[in-house]
């Protein structure tokens, strides 16, 4: 794939954005004809183009670094590719603006294969992180690649679900792909670079500032077909990336939560004002015509269909979506915190640390184990404990208690 590193240098300019760079590219015929403007040149020109606008990039061209940008993309082995480029993704293309160009580390998976964005809080309940892991795992089952922002809470656990289930999912930063942010996910975006990619709009040094994740969510909503809203509170973020899709004709979904939950106002707020309201995996495919995919349990692969195909052979890969998230919500009734007994994988499919960390909570199934003590006896960083905690607790065999504490939880029908 060749790289357009006049495209590049002038996507590093500082205030030119992408709205921008598309009229610019329409005034001249290429970015290294912009690039070469003078000064004195830029006064005879005629164009809609604010003067402003081409003063800047006359005098700033010079002072940022187009060879550091390229020795930051080769040294973290990333890609660059344009809106021109076959294969920049093809919805991204019908936003009002999209970015002239993606940096990208991993492979986007094959076109034909359906989108879905998942978010949510980062401060999730148990129920939520729940609700979204088994989500994105089922949804990965049926063939569609789950997007997300990476960020702690809902985004991480609908990325570990995928990944549970050796699915694609593709995580859009906040910041630029030589920096890693949130850093205890920084085990959870290799694996994703593995299976699927790690995609940004920005420059490869940029810091995960406040102002770039509205921009970001932009991308999450246009990239897929629809959005699901897991728990958002009521100025959450995820209600941002729920409307920019609303405006960009994709489908809004929302899973209730429970009526006195803070995280739960957003998500209710959004089927009030019309989002579909999601019971059940099916719930997404039946608003997602266009492309279902089809999970065959007997031969353990993914076959895809188009709305041609017999709706009763439709029906019949998707049967075993009927009941998995209203089985969550019935448990969460009966018990304080809600199990999902067919997301746990085998003993023997755990990592090295889960069953390091695993290990050392064991026999603590009342009073728990500090976080400190784990660390003491696994000898692990911080991050990594904290984010395999999460992962073990999705899986139903760890238990968070108040103070830090954590417990075995044994489950006679696992074995654990």
């Amino acid at each position: 794939m060749s790289i357009d590193k006049s495209l590049i240098h002038l996507n590093l300019i500082p205030g030119i954005g992408s709205k921008t760079i598309q009229d610019l590219l329409q005034a001249f015929e290429s970015a290294e004809q912009i690039l070469a403007l003078t000064a004195s040149e830029i006064k005879n020109i005629e164009t809609e183009i604010n003067q402003s606008v081409l003063q800047r990039i006359v005098y700033e061209k010079s002072r940022v670094s187009i060879d550091r940008e390229m020795e930051l993309i080769q040294k973290h082995d990333c890609e660059v590719i344009t809106l021109t480029d076959p294969a920049y993704p093809v919805l991204l293309k019908e936003i009002a603006d999209p970015p002239p160009i993606l940096y990208l580390k991993g492979n986007l998976p094959a076109k034909n294969i359906p989108w879905l964005s998942i978010v949510g809080t980062r401060e999730p309940t148990t129920y939520g992180q729940k609700v979204s892991y088994e989500l994105a795992c089922q949804c990965a089952k049926r063939g569609m690649t789950i997007v997300s922002g990476a960020a702690r809470g809902i985004d991480a656990a609908a990325h570990r679900g995928v990944l549970e289930t050796n699915g694609i999912t593709i995580a859009v930063m906040g910041c630029g792909l030589s920096r890693t942010y949130p850093v205890e996910n920084r085990d959870l975006l290799a694996q994703i670079v593995r299976s699927g990619a790690v995609i940004s709009e920005f420059s490869m040094a940029t810091k995960p500032k406040a102002a770039n994740f509205p921009r970001r969510n932009r991308l999450i909503s246009g990239l897929s077909e629809g959005t699901v809203v897991v728990e958002a509170s009521e100025r959450s973020g995820s209600l941002i990336t729920a409307r920019l899709a609303a405006e960009q004709g994709r489908e809004v979904f929302a899973v209730p939560g429970q009526i006195l939950s803070r995280v739960s106002i957003g998500t209710h707020r959004l089927i009030n004002q019309g989002a579909t309201l999601v019971h059940t995996v099916e719930d997404i495919l039946d608003a997602l015509p266009s492309f279902q995919p089809m999970f065959d349990p007997s031969s353990g692969s993914l076959q895809h269909t188009t709305e041609s195909t017999d709706s009763t052979n439709r029906r019949s890969g998707r049967e075993q979506a009927s009941s998995d998230i209203s089985d969550i919500e019935e448990g969460s009734r009966k018990t304080e915190e809600p199990a999902i007994a067919d997301a746990a994988p085998p003993t023997e499919n755990l990592s090295a640390e889960e069953t390091q960390i695993l290990s050392a909570i064991s026999g603590t199934e009342s009073a728990g184990i500090h976080i400190d003590q784990i660390v003491r006896v696994t000898v692990l960083p911080v991050h990594k404990i904290s984010s395999t905690l999460t992962l073990l607790e999705l899986k139903g065999l760890v238990e968070q208690l108040p103070g830090k504490h954590f417990k075995h939880v044994f489950d006679a029908n696992r074995g654990r």
